[in-house]
């Protein structure tokens, strides 16, 4: 399920973990990057069944009221259009997804007091009272509120982000956004079919992307050195010292990926590395690493050091 853009967000992670601690147990690193991507698979994991917890909220919340010795006119008149929303029905009776949370151990027990309050933080949401108030009742109405719940609700709620935080130290912002990105992504290509199982994949699209993670971490490892030279033969007037840890493994994860991934075109490389650098490094960053890779780029290939086929021909 993870794209080529946060994978290699991951690796540069992992990289920069190995090198700040000047290590030489490669193996371990990389066993820290594989875990470090599952975990952000069972992120994604906790966040398409919260909705279902929440829903378990609400028809607790719908029992008591009935029990009240003074009801309000909303307790005898319920709306249980939101515990009746059918997509959080199809997340619950999923096989597929119930097998992945089974076997990851997923779920929210230990944090219920959290889905609580976000369950109340929530009724209080615009979005929340539109959908309960709205007159169109279907699927396109229940998805709606869903991805209203991952794109606006939940990034407001801080308790969430200190949770999340507690519950695992290979969580950070960037996990949270993309977990909650692919939550999202998951509920609006839910067809009328309600088929959400074939939606839901592993953490790798395919062999392909897990051959590309492990194979870049080791190049850049196994090429460090050499790319190093390279860079500091281009970057005149500077030292090594000089340049910011960040951008050095953005730089030398660069040079890697354009000779060793020949179906991979040497502008989408630049393009990637360039983008990474202006979330994780400095805001002249990428303008450093852009001049600095199209100039090792153009040496490399005009030693022949590299050959593109495929789809790394199409550089467009």
């Amino acid at each position: 399920m993870f794209n080529r853009r946060f994978l290699r967000v991951k690796i540069f992670q992992a990289l920069y973990a190995h090198f700040q601690k000047d290590s030489t147990e490669i193996l371990k690193s990389q066993n820290e990057l594989q875990l470090s991507i599952s975990r952000t698979f069972d992120l994604f994991l906790y966040l398409l069944i919260l909705p279902v917890e929440l829903k378990a909220q609400g028809e607790k919340r719908l029992e008591e009221s009935t029990k009240k010795a003074m009801p309000t006119s909303e307790d005898l008149n319920p709306n249980f259009r939101f515990v009746n929303n059918c997509v959080i029905e199809t997340i619950a009776n999923s096989t597929r997804i119930k097998k992945l949370t089974d076997m990851n151990k997923i779920n929210w027990s230990a944090q219920m007091e959290s889905v609580s309050r976000f369950y109340k933080f929530m009724r209080e949401s615009d979005a929340y009272k539109k959908y309960m108030a709205t007159a169109e009742n279907g699927l396109k109405e229940d998805k709606d509120m869903l991805m209203a719940l991952y794109r606006d609700v939940l990034p407001k709620f801080d308790l969430f982000s200190q949770t999340f935080h507690e519950m695992s130290i290979y969580w950070d912002e960037e996990d949270f956004d993309y977990a909650r990105y692919l939550a999202l992504q998951t509920i609006k290509k839910l067809g009328p079919d309600l088929r959400i199982d074939k939606l839901i994949k592993d953490a790798y699209e395919n062999e392909e992307d897990k051959n590309f993670v492990i194979k870049l971490f080791n190049e850049t490892l196994k090429l460090s050195d050499e790319t190093e030279q390279l860079i500091m033969d281009k970057a005149q007037n500077w030292d090594a010292d000089r340049i910011a840890l960040l951008d050095m493994i953005i730089m030398k994860m660069a040079v890697s990926e354009i000779l060793h991934f020949n179906q991979i075109p040497v502008k989408v490389s630049m393009n990637e590395y360039i983008d990474i650098s202006k979330s994780f490094s400095s805001p002249k960053s990428g303008q450093f690493i852009n001049g600095i890779i199209d100039k090792v780029v153009q040496e490399l290939h005009q030693q022949k050091r590299f050959v593109k086929v495929g789809r790394g021909l199409f550089e467009g």
